[in-house]
């Protein structure tokens, strides 16, 4: 039995090899390491590092997050309060799950795909992920990082002011992920 998890998925994905001994390979795209609330600060801190503001207003956005994190943890069920477009109980679930612990720990073959160019999951959990289980001797996890965003698409920006041109890869993506997994 295999599993495909992209976006969300990824942590479902992540959740289901916690739970489950009949998964027998794992493709998991675009998700992240660490919690789902790791990669806002994650993204505030590169951007102040990329001048986009002042590391002291990314402390103070960083500050702000953890209000946020502090209120969802005080009403972790509540389908009635939301945050950035979800409900305080889906992020309190999803904040919940590390996918590092439970990926650090499989011994099926999982495929990860890491956009390095995403702004919604950050690249750098995979990676920590990834040294981690090479430094462990693990070998059931592949890595493939690609260089798109979050729907492996390819942004170009060819001049200030003109639309940026998009090349989609999903399909190529997508393909490489199945050829990986005939492979097994």
């Amino acid at each position: 039995i295999s599993i495909l998890g992209f976006s969300e998925g990824f942590q479902v994905g992540t959740a289901l090899l916690a739970r489950s001994k009949l998964v027998t390979h794992a493709v998991l795209m675009v998700g992240n390491g660490f919690t789902q609330f790791f990669d806002f600060i994650i993204q505030n801190r590169q951007e102040a590092i990329c001048g986009k503001f002042t590391h002291q207003e990314a402390q103070i956005r960083i500050d702000s997050l953890h209000k946020v994190f502090r209120e969802i943890r005080a009403d972790p069920t509540s389908t009635e309060k939301h945050w950035f477009g979800h409900t305080y109980l889906r992020w309190s679930s999803f904040a919940s799950l590390e996918p590092f612990k439970i990926l650090s720990r499989v011994k099926i073959p999982v495929y990860l795909v890491a956009a390095t160019a995403d702004e919604n999951t950050s690249v750098l959990g995979l990676d920590y992920l990834r040294l981690k289980t090479e430094l462990a001797g693990q070998t059931s996890i592949r890595f493939h990082p690609v260089p798109y965003d979050h729907g492996f698409n390819e942004v170009k920006y060819i001049s200030e002011g003109k639309p940026p041109e998009i090349t989609q890869h999903m399909e190529e993506v997508m393909q490489d992920a199945i050829d990986w997994l005939i492979a097994q």
